[in-house]
Protein backbone atom coordinates (compact mmCIF):
# COMPACT_ATOMS: atom_id res chain seq x y z
CA UNK A 1 0.00 0.00 0.00
CA UNK A 2 2.89 1.87 0.82
CA UNK A 3 4.39 2.19 -2.63
CA UNK A 4 1.44 3.04 -4.34
CA UNK A 5 -0.01 5.94 -2.01
CA UNK A 6 2.48 7.13 0.25
CA UNK A 7 0.81 6.35 3.17
CA UNK A 8 1.96 4.67 6.05
CA UNK A 9 0.76 3.22 9.48
CA UNK A 10 2.03 4.93 12.53
CA UNK A 11 2.05 1.84 14.74
CA UNK A 12 1.17 4.16 18.22
CA UNK A 13 -1.26 6.47 16.94
CA UNK A 14 -3.20 3.17 15.69
CA UNK A 15 -2.46 1.50 19.58
CA UNK A 16 -3.98 4.83 20.89
CA UNK A 17 -6.87 4.50 18.94
CA UNK A 18 -7.56 1.44 19.63
CA UNK A 19 -7.35 1.87 23.45
CA UNK A 20 -9.46 4.98 23.29
CA UNK A 21 -12.03 2.57 21.06
CA UNK A 22 -11.65 -0.49 24.11
CA UNK A 23 -12.82 2.36 26.31
CA UNK A 24 -15.46 3.74 24.65
CA UNK A 25 -17.24 0.72 24.50
CA UNK A 26 -16.97 -0.06 27.73
CA UNK A 27 -18.40 3.14 28.77
CA UNK A 28 -21.19 2.83 26.31
CA UNK A 29 -22.32 -0.33 26.99
CA UNK A 30 -21.79 0.99 31.21
CA UNK A 31 -24.18 4.16 29.91
CA UNK A 32 -26.49 2.03 28.15
CA UNK A 33 -27.12 -0.42 31.01
CA UNK A 34 -27.82 2.94 33.54
CA UNK A 35 -29.87 5.04 31.42
CA UNK A 36 -31.92 1.85 30.33
CA UNK A 37 -32.36 0.92 34.19
CA UNK A 38 -33.61 4.85 34.72
CA UNK A 39 -35.73 5.66 31.46
CA UNK A 40 -36.80 1.82 30.33
CA UNK A 41 -36.67 2.97 26.41
CA UNK A 42 -33.61 1.48 24.44
CA UNK A 43 -34.21 4.43 22.00
CA UNK A 44 -33.47 7.10 24.40
CA UNK A 45 -30.90 4.53 26.13
CA UNK A 46 -29.01 4.03 22.99
CA UNK A 47 -29.41 7.87 22.36
CA UNK A 48 -27.45 8.58 25.62
CA UNK A 49 -24.78 5.90 25.55
CA UNK A 50 -23.72 7.10 22.17
CA UNK A 51 -23.29 10.35 22.90
CA UNK A 52 -21.70 10.11 26.17
CA UNK A 53 -19.56 7.17 24.44
CA UNK A 54 -18.22 9.83 21.79
CA UNK A 55 -17.67 11.98 24.26
CA UNK A 56 -15.42 9.82 26.38
CA UNK A 57 -13.54 8.49 23.13
CA UNK A 58 -12.39 12.27 22.77
CA UNK A 59 -11.55 13.02 26.01
CA UNK A 60 -9.30 9.68 26.47
CA UNK A 61 -7.99 10.64 23.05
CA UNK A 62 -6.86 13.74 24.36
CA UNK A 63 -5.63 12.12 27.95
CA UNK A 64 -3.16 9.32 26.21
CA UNK A 65 -2.05 11.96 23.18
CA UNK A 66 -4.27 10.22 20.26
CA UNK A 67 -5.29 13.58 19.01
CA UNK A 68 -3.22 16.52 17.33
CA UNK A 69 -3.65 19.79 15.49
CA UNK A 70 -3.50 18.37 12.16
CA UNK A 71 -6.40 16.07 13.21
CA UNK A 72 -8.86 18.77 14.69
CA UNK A 73 -7.98 21.25 11.69
CA UNK A 74 -9.33 18.45 9.44
CA UNK A 75 -13.22 18.65 10.82
CA UNK A 76 -15.00 20.82 7.80
CA UNK A 77 -15.78 24.42 8.78
CA UNK A 78 -14.66 24.80 12.50
CA UNK A 79 -11.47 22.53 12.58
CA UNK A 80 -8.73 25.54 11.86
CA UNK A 81 -10.69 27.74 14.98
CA UNK A 82 -10.81 24.98 17.28
CA UNK A 83 -7.28 23.34 16.41
CA UNK A 84 -5.82 27.01 17.21
CA UNK A 85 -8.15 27.27 20.54
CA UNK A 86 -7.00 23.72 21.82
CA UNK A 87 -3.46 24.67 21.05
CA UNK A 88 -3.74 27.63 23.23
CA UNK A 89 -5.44 25.81 25.96
CA UNK A 90 -2.50 23.18 25.68
CA UNK A 91 -5.23 20.43 24.93
CA UNK A 92 -3.19 19.02 21.51
CA UNK A 93 0.53 19.62 20.09
CA UNK A 94 1.12 19.92 16.38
Amino acid sequence: LRKYTGFTVDAMNLAKGVIASGIMGVSIYAMYQAAYGVMQNSGYAAIVAGLSGSFVYVVVLLLIGGLNARDVQRIPRIGGKLADQMRKAGLVKE
